[in-house]
């Protein structure tokens, strides 16, 4: 992450941002728990899940074809192909990286990876963000999407063109929702009765 970005301060996140009070366990369920993904694994419904689902998607071949007039043709001697197929990055695996990205995605909406580019602009890692790190902003004078990454307890904007971006379900085609803030009141129960059940048998 070089040339494509700058170091900015963003004060227009203000103190009571519902990722800083998350962060902090200050956003509290009525059940009187606070919810993060993290905490959310501990209901064995949610891991279970979760971990289909990455796992899932992991195992599904991930191979590069180009379309032709005579049908399609693999593309296994492409760069690219070896980049999705076999290894993104020079610390995982394709299976590792697509469980990642499908874990994020069913925690907090939105998985991200940097496009690591070589001097002539070419595809030669994928770089997983932790969506916690990683904000989309519009610019609507540009009509363009740019990404504020938090890197190093630095924020630095990235263009769109550099952050591969797994939406899911969104209200505004820019960010997707988090599956585990629209259901945290379920979840909070959960884990408030998990603890409440430990301490009751706890105690005999």
């Amino acid at each position: 992450m070089n040339s494509e970005k700058r170091s900015i301060e963003n004060p227009a996140v203000p103190l009571t941002s519902t990722k800083i009070l998350e962060y902090l366990g200050l956003e509290k369920t009525a059940a009187g728990v606070s919810v993060t993904p993290d905490s959310s694994l501990n209901i064995s419904a949610v891991y279970s899940a979760v971990r289909v689902l990455a796992e899932a998607i992991a195992v599904i071949p991930l191979q590069l074809f180009e379309r032709t007039d005579r049908g399609r043709i693999l593309l296994n001697k492409d760069p690219l192909y070896s980049l999705l197929h076999d290894e993104p990055n020079t610390f995982m695996d394709s299976f590792i990286w697509r469980e990642l990205q499908m874990t994020y995605l069913c925690l907090w909406g939105n998985g991200y990876s940097y496009i690591e580019r070589d001097p002539l602009g070419r595809s030669r890692a994928l770089i997983p963000i932790h969506p916690d790190n990683c904000e989309p902003v519009y610019d609507p004078k540009s009509k363009k999407i740019f990404y504020m990454v938090s890197i190093d307890g630095k924020r630095e904007i990235i263009e769109q063109s550099n952050i591969l971006h797994f939406k899911g379900l969104s209200f505004d085609g820019i960010v997707g929702k988090s599956p585990l803030r629209l259901a945290r009141e379920s979840y909070g129960l959960s884990l408030a009765t998990q603890k409440f059940g430990s301490r009751f048998f706890g105690n005999g």
